[in-house]
Order: C-alpha cells, then sequence, then structure tokens
C-alpha cells in the first residue's frame, strides 16, 4: 500500500491520542460498538474493552510511524482469531475496525481545528495516515478471522465424523451410553427417537446428499450422512412437533435418495441403533428396485435377508409342491397368496385384492393349503406361510 508523506503534526496528534487520551478513545468506541452491533453485548464490556485498547493503541502507533510496543504488535491478527472462535460475523469485526476509524477521524480533525490546520492542504493530506493505518489492521485481522474460521471448521468437521464413526461402532455392540454422547456430539437429542438412513448411492456423491440436507434443514429436521461397509448411511431427527409423523413424512425430503435403494429405520431409544441398522441394510441388500422402504413396512423381506439360509430352507419345503405347478398355475396361486397376505385374509378382501371371484379365491386357497400343508386358520401356520413366500419370492428372484 503506499504512503503519502508523513505529516509531522499528523504524528504527534497520533503521540498525544495515545498518551493521554487513549481511555477515552476505548470507552466512545466500545459504546458505539455496542449500540450498532448487539452481537458484541455477550461478549463483556471489560473484555471488548481490552481489545479495544489493543487495536487503537496498534493504529495510532501505525498512524505517528512508530514501532507497536509488543503487547499490540499483533492486536488485528488477535481480534480475528478470537472474534473467529467466538463465531461473530466477520461483517461485525470489520465493521468494529470501521467505527475506529470514525472515531479517529473525528479526534484527528478536532485537533487541526485547534492547530489552525483545518485547511491545511499538507496536513489533510497526511491524514489519509489514519485510513492506510485502520485498513492494515482490518487486513491483517480478515486474514487471521478466515485462517482460524478454516482450522475451526476443519477441526469441528473431523470432531463430528469421529463421533459418527463411533456411534455407529457402538450401536453395534449395544451401548445405548455411549451411542446417547456421540449423538450430543453430532447435536441431537439423544432424548427424542431418530431414524437411520440406510442408501446404496455410491460414496462420493455429494451433490444428492447436499440437496437433501438443505431441505431437511429448511424443515428443521437436523442430520449427517457418511459412508459405512459402502452403503450411505445417515441419521435424521425431525422437530418434536412432527415426531409423530417423521418416518411418513420424509419422503418428499429426501426424494434424491429415491432414485436409490433406500431403507428408513425407527430409533426409539439410542440402545436400538445397532438393530436399527442391521434391518435397514438387509431391507436395501433385498430390495430389487430403487425406492425408499420403511422398515416398519417390510420386516419380512429384512428378516429373510438376514436369515437366507434358514428362510430359505423353509421356503424349500413349504413350496416344494410348487416346482410341478405349471406358470399359470403358479402365478395365479402367487396372486392369491399375496393378497391373501396383505389383507385382513377374508374371502371378500382377497377376492378384491387378487381381481379374483370369490369362488375362485376359495379353490385357490384350498389348493395351497394342500401344497403347503399349512392351515390358513391357524396364526402360526400364517406367520410360517408369511416368512416362507417371502424367501421363495427373493429365491425366485434370484435365480430367474
Amino acid at each position: 500500500m503506499h504512503s503519502p508523506s508523513r505529516h509531522p503534526q499528523v504524528s504527534a496528534t497520533a503521540r498525544r491520542l495515545l498518551a493521554d487520551e487513549l481511555e477515552h478513545l476505548v470507552a466512545v468506541s466500545t459504546e458505539r460498538l455496542i449500540e450498532v452491533e448487539p452481537s458484541y453485548r455477550s461478549l463483556g464490556g471489560e473484555t471488548l474493552a481490552e481489545q479495544m485498547r489493543k487495536n487503537l493503541s496498534l493504529t495510532l502507533a501505525r498512524i505517528a510511524g512508530d514501532p507497536p510496543a509488543p503487547e499490540f504488535a499483533h492486536a488485528a491478527a488477535e481480534t480475528g482469531e478470537i472474534r473467529a472462535a467466538q463465531q461473530v460475523d466477520l461483517l461485525a469485526v470489520s465493521r468494529s475496525f470501521r467505527i475506529d476509524l470514525q472515531l479517529l477521524w473525528e479526534a484527528f480533525l478536532d485537533d487541526a481545528r485547534r492547530a489552525g490546520l483545518e485547511t491545511n492542504a499538507d496536513y489533510l493530506a497526511g491524514l489519509l495516515q489514519v485510513w492506510e493505518a485502520v485498513e492494515a489492521n482490518i487486513n491483517e485481522m480478515t486474514e487471521a478471522y478466515r485462517r482460524t474460521a478454516e482450522r475451526l471448521r476443519q477441526q469441528h468437521t473431523e470432531i463430528r465424523t469421529a463421533a459418527f464413526q463411533r456411534l455407529l461402532d457402538l450401536g453395534e455392540s449395544r451401548n445405548p451410553a455411549g451411542v446417547a454422547k456421540q449423538l450430543t456430539t453430532l447435536a441431537f437429542d439423544p432424548r427424542r427417537p431418530f431414524l437411520v438412513l440406510v442408501s446404496d448411492l455410491r460414496e462420493g456423491d455429494y451433490s444428492a446428499i447436499s440437496v437433501v440436507q438443505t431441505r431437511l434443514s429448511r424443515h428443521g429436521a437436523r442430520s449427517y450422512f457418511g459412508w459405512q461397509q459402502q452403503s450411505l448411511v445417515g441419521l435424521i431427527q425431525v422437530p418434536a412437533r412432527d415426531a409423530a409423523h417423521r418416518a411418513d413424512d420424509l419422503a418428499p425430503l429426501i426424494a434424491e435418495l429415491g432414485e436409490h435403494r433406500t431403507a428408513l429405520a425407527e430409533v426409539p431409544t439410542p440402545g436400538a441403533v445397532g438393530r436399527a441398522l442391521h434391518g435397514a441394510r438387509q431391507l436395501v441388500t433385498t430390495a430389487t428396485s430403487p425406492g425408499v422402504r420403511q422398515l416398519r413396512n417390510h420386516w419380512l423381506e429384512a428378516v429373510t435377508s438376514a436369515e437366507p439360509e434358514i428362510t430359505g430352507a423353509l421356503a424349500e419345503q413349504v413350496f416344494a409342491g410348487f416346482a410341478e405347478l405349471s406358470d399359470h398355475v403358479r402365478e395365479e396361486l402367487t396372486r392369491v397368496i399375496t393378497a391373501f397376505l396383505s389383507t385382513n385374509g377374508t374371502i371378500t378382501e382377497v377376492s378384491q385384492a387378487a381381481f379374483r371371484h370369490r369362488n375362485t379365491v376359495r379353490a385357490r386357497l384350498a389348493q395351497i393349503e394342500n401344497l403347503t400343508g399349512l392351515s390358513l386358520a391357524h396364526p402360526s401356520d400364517i406367520a410360517l406361510l408369511a416368512l416362507a413366500f417371502s424367501a421363495w419370492r427373493r429365491d425366485s428372484t434370484v435365480h430367474s
């Protein structure tokens, strides 16, 4: 920055202000700052005044052309570091230095009037030293502020990343106290339920996640996303007022993830994280098409995926007789079983869901009982049919 010739009267005024009027300048500057920037009120008057004192001392030393004392030589950079750590907005911090400029400009003009120099061209040109000194402070403060903010942001990111990974590990080990601690670090309320999300979105596809996180934030929901075991894993906590509809209302907010195989599982307490994660992962594994699925609506698929050997053996036993059927009959029976398991099981409900006549449904249900050896009047047999049917369809899809 170009420095104009230093006027001796400007330097003398700067030294006098530093020696005789510094405390008055500090008091006025602090008062003005708190008035125009309410965010400074919580910092404490004495602490704020102490930093003001250092900055004004540095500014006046620079105007005078004197080397600053060691205790305030780096005051501007120190201010940037402190305010960044306090999360004071950078524009507000810059405004505090502009207040210094205005205050000092007034003081120098008053001194010029007393000395009869208010029209002296050389003196007025020398007053540019006031502006340049404040600008030097602002530049040093801004650089330090941005450097510190970036360092703190990286530290914050590292802390949250570590907390997320630790939470997943503790969830798998069934450590609710540890999970609750990590949830707090991630700014979640461990006393309230939340959701676990698992998706086959490929690692590194940040654009979709960014859109989803922004939309969730706009609706007041907290979220955190990361990758584990080659899957996207997310935590979502909706506002307390929406807790009753937390899962049902999320689909539109995470629409981009609906283009992938995605599962949502509810977590009522921190101790349930591991089970929710496991169930959601199994649901993603068994899904045959993209879309958002809620675990509570797809338990059968998750269970059959989690226990493929046992459910596979059950399916082989229950549906052994289906192998000898024609494709048409097998398709008809599959339609009726699907309708039976998705309704309350009455002939009327099943016939409506399967688009078949009531008599046809009766005949098909009897045929199913005969082939499977299960009674559709017994709840335990219906449960076995549901598990076996889910595994049978899974295996049929795999081998088709």
